[in-house]
């Protein structure tokens, strides 16, 4: 199934990404494969398709061959139970990016009133 999907994106003009040796996470190789085949003429669920085909057959990223699948899963379960419990797109899109914001917030060093940085481990 893999094979098939791979097959049929790539004469859709997938594009693949470089790979490097770095360990990457689902999140990091599907933003790198939306970003390279924004120009391949493919919708981005064929694009997370392809990723997920590409993970599947050759475990690019750490996690597992299903780690694509099953936070696309987990996503499409969660944005569900959001729209049951009457949350509209806004307050979604606000609650994603405060999510990123929380995330970005831990990565970046902090810089004291004196400005010297310090790490934040």
């Amino acid at each position: 199934m893999a094979n098939d999907i791979i097959t049929i994106c790539s004469q859709l003009g997938g594009k693949y990404i470089p790979i490097t040796g770095k360990p990457m996470t689902h999140e990091e190789f599907t933003t790198l494969m939306l970003l390279g085949n924004q120009t391949s003429g493919m919708n981005p669920q064929q694009i997370l398709g392809f990723a997920c085909g590409l993970q599947k057959k050759y475990n690019v990223c750490i996690g597992g061959p299903d780690i694509i699948e099953t936070q696309m899963e987990n996503f499409m379960d969660n944005l569900g139970t959001l729209q049951k419990s009457g949350v509209d797109e806004h307050t979604r899109m606000e609650l994603d990016l405060s999510r990123k914001r929380k995330i970005l917030t831990i990565l970046v060093d902090k810089v004291l009133s004196n400005n010297e940085s310090r790490s934040t481990q």
